[in-house]
This record gives C-alpha cells, structure tokens and sequence, in this order.
C-alpha cells in the first residue's frame, strides 16, 4: 500500500523564521515560505526514490505528490492570498482522482495558512490514492465520509472508509503515506495522528494545532 520513507534528515526539516527588525518583511516571508516548500519537495524526492522499483515507478509517485502540492498553489493562486479554503483543498483533491461524488464532505469553514495545506494537503492525496486502489474507492460498495470539527484546541479532521469488502487489518507493508501522516505531520505541524487499518477500511484522524488555522471559529 503506500510506499515507505526513513526519518527526516535535519537538513529537510522546516526552516525557522528569522526575526527582521527592519527590511522587506513581505519578501522575507516569500522566501520562508519557498524554503519550507522546497524541503518538503526534497523530502518528498528522496523518499520517492528510496522506495521505488523502476524510473518509470518514480516518475508515476512523484509525479503524483507533486500534482498534490500544486493543487493547494492553484487554490491560493484563485484567491489571490497566503491561505486557503480547507473544504475547498478537500473537495479538489478528491476530484482528482475523481471521487467527489461519492465522498461525504462536511464541516466548518476555515482557512489554513499555505505551508499547512500543503502538508495536510499531501496526507488527503496519500488516502485518496489508497482509497483509490485499495479501499472505499475500488469498489462500488465502498464509502468515504471526510468530516472535520474546530474546538479551542485546534483541528479535528476524520477520514473514514467503510463497506470495504477485503481490507488488511494489518498491512506489512509501511508506505510514504502513512509515514507522512504518522512522522511527517506530527513534525511539520505538531500534529496528532492516528491511522487504523479496520476491516471495513481506512479510519485517519489528524489533530492540527490552532495555530496553524488563519479563519474559522470553533
């Protein structure tokens, strides 16, 4: 199922802003934010090559992980800003793969800032892929409902597929997606998670700081 990862390595780790006491804060935070992005890309790279069998097979991952960060750009692109809507980087990511009429969508508005829908944006590609060629989406009985609720604490998002006729309760097989959400998110964005292969299908619950959230009230 998902192919598997090593640890990040300290020089893929997100960078940490510098306080500016005068100078152009606006291209300083242009330039955070395109370092934080290119140590996801590296990351995303190495991984990718690390489990992959062929050219070809890298090409087809990578190609894909990419395609998910790029979503989350054309996103802020149409709204001309540093954050986006998070039911709408839900809804294009399950377009995607062709699935939005049969997933479930539901929760508060919000918004999260670029670098934190980009990550969390790559966790909802990795399920959906897996949904796809596994789970709720391989089969006609399956079903997907992607929820979300917002406390003081922060986010709460559920990502729940049942009526999977032959699901693995316990996959031998650890793949960059489930290293991303159980490893990458918890270090990107101090994140809670929890990823349970049941015998109906995938249950994902992801906790994300408030912090990360820029609108949207509990």
């Amino acid at each position: 199922m998902m192919p598997s990862v090593a640890p990040m390595s300290n020089h893929e780790r997100s960078p940490t802003p510098v306080d500016l006491n005068s100078g152009d804060r606006q291209l300083a935070d242009f330039q955070f934010r395109v370092k934080n992005l290119m140590a996801i890309i590296r990351s995303i790279a190495r991984r990718t090559v690390e489990n992959s069998l062929s050219l070809e097979d890298f090409g087809d991952h990578f190609d894909g992980r990419l395609l998910a960060l790029s979503r989350s750009f054309r996103i802020l692109a149409r709204a001309g800003a540093f954050d986006l809507d998070f039911e709408e980087l839900v809804r294009e990511e399950l377009l995607s793969h062709t699935a939005a009429e049969r997933a479930i969508v539901h929760g508060p508005s919000f918004r999260l800032s670029q670098n934190s829908a980009a990550a969390l944006g790559l966790a909802i590609h990795e399920l959906a892929v897996n949904a796809v060629k596994y789970g709720a989406l391989a089969s006609a009985s399956g079903q997907l409902a992607v929820q979300w609720e917002l406390d003081e604490a922060g986010l709460r998002l559920e990502w729940r597929e049942s009526e999977v006729p032959a699901m693995d309760p316990k996959p031998r097989h650890r793949g960059f997606g489930r290293e991303w959400i159980e490893q990458g998110l918890p270090y990107q964005l101090r994140a809670h998670t929890s990823l349970e292969f049941l015998p109906g299908g995938v249950v994902c619950i992801i906790r994300v700081p408030a912090d990360h959230i820029v609108g949207g009230a509990p």
